[in-house]
């Protein structure tokens, strides 16, 4: 709908995103929570 409103075309007038932002948030995620698990934090 916003491409219509404002003229926009993913990939035209702006790339598509690099990065999976769901992969990445939960590597993330999975990672600092498993820091809990550490004695030395």
């Amino acid at each position: 709908m916003e491409e219509m409103m404002l003229n926009f075309q993913l990939r035209r007038d702006y790339p598509y995103p690099i990065v999976d932002i769901k992969d990445t948030s939960k590597q993330s995620r999975d990672r600092l929570w498993s820091w809990r698990k550490r004695e030395d934090v």
